[in-house]
C-alpha cells in the first residue's frame, strides 16, 4: 500500500501529464478529435480503393 504522500505525488504527476497532452492538442501537435490515422505509407494503406 502506498503512503498519502506517495499517492498525492502519483496525482500531482498524472495532472501536469494530462495538462501537458491538453497543451499538445491545443497546438494542434496531438490529434483531439479521433480522426487520425498514423501511417507511413502513402497513400495511407487504409485508403487503397477495394478491388
Amino acid at each position: 500500500m502506498i503512503s498519502k504522500d506517495e499517492r498525492e505525488l502519483l496525482y500531482k504527476h498524472a495532472e501536469e501529464k494530462f495538462e501537458k497532452v491538453a497543451e499538445l492538442q491545443r497546438l494542434g501537435l496531438i490529434c483531439d478529435d479521433g480522426d487520425f490515422v498514423p501511417t507511413v505509407h502513402y497513400p495511407p494503406i487504409t485508403e487503397y480503393p477495394d478491388q
